[in-house]
């Protein structure tokens, strides 16, 4: 069949829901996208922790285990603090996780996401993966 006969019998929108679906490539087996990161919605928040982070990316359903953000300080800052949080996934698009208490007051640290202990792709602006603890 002609695919574009397809695609205008599509509602409209159609396409958007089916991001994170498995696609297919020229008849070869079906490719999962790849889940990544690419930012959060806020980028500070007390020392004191329970700041509420949500983060934006894709194919958080694929999640092989439980979902985590990581706080941690940026290569050559001294302190090795790091304080893991639990994240709950809300849709594909977006999880959320709330800011531990940082034990080394107000600091500028690095945040990534772990799927069942493995480092989630950042596919997102430089800087957007950093979080301001303030006193």
């Amino acid at each position: 069949g002609d695919p574009r006969r397809t695609e205008e019998r599509q509602p409209e929108g159609a396409r958007e829901e089916l991001e994170g679906q498995p696609a297919t490539r020229g008849g070869a087996s079906p490719v999962a996208r790849r889940m990544e990161w690419t930012g959060m919605d806020t980028s500070q928040g007390p020392a004191a922790g329970g700041t509420r982070l949500k983060v934006s990316g894709a194919a958080f359903g694929a999640a092989q285990g439980p979902l985590e953000c990581v706080f941690s300080p940026f290569k050559g800052q001294a302190g090795g603090a790091r304080a893991v949080s639990p994240a709950a996934v809300l849709s594909p698009t977006e999880a959320a996780c709330d800011t531990p208490a940082w034990p080394g007051g107000g600091s500028l640290v690095k945040v990534s996401v772990r799927s069942g202990g493995v480092p989630v792709h950042f596919a997102g602006r430089p800087h957007a993966n950093a979080f301001m603890f303030v006193d």
